[in-house]
């Protein structure tokens, strides 16, 4: 063999080499990359929707279960599931839920309620229902880290208008006598 043959197979084999290693290297940073946006959903999933918005959606047909039919009347709330409320508020950036939940805690509970406020709070339950659909679109999509603040096209207002609803609602009730 001569030197131009040996140089040439020397070349050859240290090109692929460099190339099979790079290969590898990018592979396996890939991989770490999908690994940490994985995990990195995992935790807005546990986060926002398994300890935000699923309490919640609870809360609120714990409501619907407490309807007592025969009195038109809600039965007493245990707790409110303020650490949900906290996740969803920084999601949202906004506490209209925490009214909310203050709302029915403190004017519904034990009262005659009317049809129209039980409408609204069927419509809060979807909503938070709608929510979570939602999340669960977003975050396999776009959710790549931790402080990734979501856009939640028109929930906050959707939210602020059932809540606007039931302090009218609310309102009437008192002036009409009802509570």
């Amino acid at each position: 063999m001569n030197l131009g043959q040996f140089l040439q197979t020397l070349i050859g084999t240290l090109i692929g080499t460099l190339v099979g290693g790079f290969v590898v290297i990018f592979t396996n940073w890939i991989s770490a990359r999908r690994t940490r946006r994985e995990n990195i959903q995992d935790w807005y999933k546990q986060t926002y929707l398994t300890e935000g918005v699923d309490p919640l959606i609870t809360f609120f047909v714990d409501i619907a279960f407490r309807w007592n039919w025969s009195e038109q009347r809600l039965m007493s709330l245990e707790d409110v599931p303020v650490a949900a409320l906290a996740k969803i508020q920084v999601l949202l950036d906004s506490d209209v839920l925490t009214w909310i939940a203050r709302d029915i805690q403190n004017f519904l509970t034990g009262k005659e309620i009317d049809v129209n406020t039980q409408l609204t709070l069927v419509d809060l339950g979807n909503c938070l229902l709608d929510l979570r659909k939602e999340l669960l679109k977003i975050i396999p999509t776009q959710v790549n880290e931790k402080n990734y603040q979501v856009v939640l096209p028109g929930f906050k207002q959707k939210f602020e208008t059932i809540y606007r609803k039931l302090e009218h609602q609310n309102m009437e009730n008192r002036r009409k006598g009802i509570r």
